[in-house]
């Protein structure tokens, strides 16, 4: 049986789409292009995913969190995964990049120093993700 492109809501044929790997340099690019990502960990066996606003400083990501938290708990000098994406649900396209590394809190920076988080309360401890690995695709 064929295969039928794709359409949209109004029921209009979209283009087939193909997906694409980008460069590192391309993935830091639109990495600095976005101030929202996930932070992935494993906890007590199981996957943690958790949305936190961040920075890209130096070719690493800079998050704020409170030290009293799960993350403040748990993601110190252990190994992390984040994501950060765009998605155009309407066009179909969009990006996607994937961090593997490390997390290491860094007790030298000034409250002030870092992104702004969104939600409310203190948030005084910086982290910093150390990738050992960056890959990003794109959906074209």
């Amino acid at each position: 049986m064929p295969t039928l492109p794709p359409r949209d809501d109004a029921g209009i044929s979209q283009p087939p789409r193909r997906m694409v790997d980008m460069s590192e340099d391309e993935c830091w690019r639109l990495l600095q292009s976005c101030d929202v990502g996930r932070l992935a960990w494993v906890s007590a066996g199981r996957p943690v995913v958790v949305p936190v606003n961040f920075r890209v400083v130096n070719r690493q990501i800079v998050i704020r969190i409170s030290p009293y938290s799960l993350q403040g708990r748990e993601i110190e000098d252990s190994r992390i995964a984040f994501e950060a994406d765009q998605i155009d649900s309407h066009q179909r396209t969009g990006w996607s990049v994937l961090l593997r590394g490390h997390a290491a809190f860094d007790y030298r920076r000034d409250t002030g120093v870092g992104p702004e988080p969104w939600p409310e309360g203190h948030r005084p401890l910086h982290v910093l993700l150390s990738p050992s690995s960056v890959t990003g695709r794109r959906l074209l």
